[in-house]
């Protein structure tokens, strides 16, 4: 055991490096979809002149490759956590300025969750900020080397690789596509997993954060202090979740996206305009043996659990990322906004 724990260590110190500034980029930037702090904790070793920000929709919402193909002559990297708030922003820039180091461009991904005033926000933000004090580390890619020795991945790729991706896409393209929207919106209504009970609960109780409109002000004032280059971006969710909102709770939301155009670009359209469908929410794990089947005949799912196994309403899979990605590229080419390449 003594041995074993001892060649884990000496891996990890040899192989540390690989899961930061030096991993493969097209290998980095396929591991920012497949964790929530990856990111976070090593953006500042890459120096990226692009940067995304934002909640977990992000980083299931973008094919990161795909997005450095739109900006190639841009460093590209990401800091995307679970329950993130519109105060996390001001983490970040403490950080920011604590490393005096500032991205040319920031890509904020927004959600309406994340102007809410939810009960776990102080929690949340706490652990935002755990996650932010120290970077990635050698003690940390040991842990992640002990999962990927259990789960039997290569552990130079951390969570996932560019050819997994790729792989998973070939596993699941004609299954996705191949289903019918109406059809995956009845199974959702049909068979509701307890992250959806949830988000029925969240919505029925919803308040918005009572001081948006100063805190916004504030942001705008880091944005034009340091001369960055935002766009704010409404990160599609599936239609069947936007439909639960309702019309004050969208109203209000717009209205606060609106007040970043005082130092940005922002992007407010909803899934349809995306060419996003309920298709993209089911299967984000690129399951290639997942039973399609039974999503287009209505039957449980037998496996389903609450990991969500079969559909997340508010998390895009990688085939509905590419399509995020792309159309924000041609928005950026057509003109609707305008990021330099």
């Amino acid at each position: 055991m003594f041995y074993g724990i001892s060649l884990v260590v000496l891996v990890a110190k040899e192989r540390y490096h690989n899961a930061g500034p030096e991993l493969e980029k097209r290998d980095y930037l396929a591991n920012l979809r497949h964790s929530s702090v990856f990111g976070c904790r090593t953006f500042l070793g890459r120096k990226p002149s692009l940067l995304v920000l934002g909640d977990s929709h992000n980083y299931a919402a973008w094919d990161y490759n795909l997005l450095q193909r739109g900006f190639p002559n841009d460093v590209i990297s990401s800091c995307t956590m679970g329950g993130w708030y519109l105060e996390t922003l001001f983490l970040i820039f403490d950080l920011m300025d604590q490393k005096k180091f500032y991205p040319k461009k920031i890509i904020y991904g927004a959600s309406p969750r994340q102007f809410a005033q939810m009960e776990d926000k102080e929690e949340a933000l706490s652990v935002h900020k755990e996650y932010l004090r120290n970077e990635y580390s050698a003690k940390d890619f040991a842990k992640d080397l002990f999962v990927h020795i259990k789960t039997k991945q290569k552990p130079t790729l951390l969570h996932t690789s560019f050819l997994n991706e790729e792989n998973g896409i070939r596993d699941n393209e004609s299954g996705i596509l191949g289903l019918d929207s109406a059809n995956v919106a009845n199974y959702f209504e049909k068979y509701p997993t307890k992250a959806q009970n949830e988000w029925r609960r969240v919505i029925e109780k919803w308040v918005f954060t009572s001081d948006l409109k100063q805190k916004i002000s504030k942001i705008c004032h880091f944005v034009k202090t340091h001369s960055l280059d935002l766009v704010v971006v409404h990160i599609p969710e599936s239609p069947y979740l936007e439909s639960l909102y309702g019309d004050s709770i969208w109203n209000e939301y717009n209205s606060t996206l609106e007040q970043f155009k005082k130092c940005g670009q922002v992007i407010a359209e909803r899934a349809s305009k995306w060419e996003i469908d309920n298709r993209f929410f089911v299967n984000r794990t690129m399951d290639p043996n997942f039973p399609y089947h039974d999503i287009s005949n209505a039957n449980p799912i037998s496996s389903d659990d609450t990991a969500n196994y079969s559909y997340d309403l508010d998390h895009l899979n990688f085939i509905g990322a590419k399509v995020f990605t792309r159309n924000f590229l041609m928005f950026n080419k057509i003109g609707t906004l305008s990021l330099t390449n």
